[in-house]
């Protein structure tokens, strides 16, 4: 990357961050933000957690934790909002429900502003919602947050998001990002009498060695999320707390490191 003197303000936002965790996947569509949204929810209860969004075109996370809030620019940067416990930044707490048309340099130069401008202070994790994609805006986050980032991939089962998440897997590796495991999202009904897989039949070990990576969780497709804004944890089924459990667990011990 050339030389932008925001670089050095970026590495002093987050100097007071233990690690950041980046929420990652190949392809949208594949429930990114509710993984990470619900994630930080359950962190929250125990640790400081911050929540970035930058999902530049479809920035969700202000509706999913219905949070209605404006960012305010001070002297010194920008203060988060908060939503419940969590520290919240979002392109959607600054436009509102206007389309932002970016292009592809802009959209690069708003990441860049973004984290050179948030004022986080200090938290145990900062879960960060990537663009979706291996989009040059996605790439420039990755390397800004480089030296204190993990991340997580996220995938259904479906065979072009399996393919999509192998190129995200890649391009993390190839920039020496830390990967703590694969989530696979919406994978099953967890209602008994239709025993049905969205996405047909999968092997979750398998999928993890044609990936390169360890599948960490199987979460399931979750109804009450849609009709539930805010998400209300208590209202998750316990197949999809269980996996936001493994989750966790996974980011604090992880076994292995890819």
């Amino acid at each position: 990357m050339n030389f932008d003197f925001r670089f050095k303000m970026i590495e002093k936002r987050l100097e007071d961050i233990n690690e950041v965790l980046l929420i990652s996947s190949g392809k949208g569509g594949v429930g990114k933000s509710i993984l990470a949204a619900t994630l930080a929810n359950r962190i929250s209860d125990e640790k400081l957690v911050g929540l970035l969004d930058l999902d530049l075109h479809g920035p969700t996370l202000p509706l999913l934790l219905k949070h209605r809030g404006r960012l305010k620019g001070l002297k010194d940067g920008i203060d988060p909002v908060m939503a419940k416990n969590i520290k919240l930044v979002s392109l959607g707490l600054l436009t509102a429900s206007k389309p932002m048309p970016l292009k592809g340099e802009v959209k690069r130069d708003l990441i860049i502003e973004l984290l050179s401008e948030i004022n986080w202070g200090r938290l145990d994790y900062l879960i960060v919602d990537l663009p979706p994609g291996t989009g040059d805006e996605a790439l420039m986050a990755v390397r800004l947050m480089a030296k204190k980032a993990s991340a997580v991939l996220v995938s259904t089962p479906s065979p072009h998001s399996i393919g999509a998440v192998k190129r995200m897997f890649w391009l993390l590796r190839g920039e020496g990002t830390k990967i703590v495991g694969l989530v696979l999202n919406m994978a099953y009904i967890v209602d008994p009498r239709l025993g049905v897989e969205p996405f047909g039949k999968y092997d979750a070990e398998k999928i993890g060695k044609e990936v390169g990576i360890k599948v960490i969780a199987e979460l399931p497709l979750e109804p009450e999320i849609a009709s539930s804004v805010p998400i209300n944890m208590e209202k998750l089924s316990s197949e999809f707390r269980k996996g936001l459990e493994k989750i966790y667990q996974a980011v604090r011990e992880p076994q292995q490191i890819w």
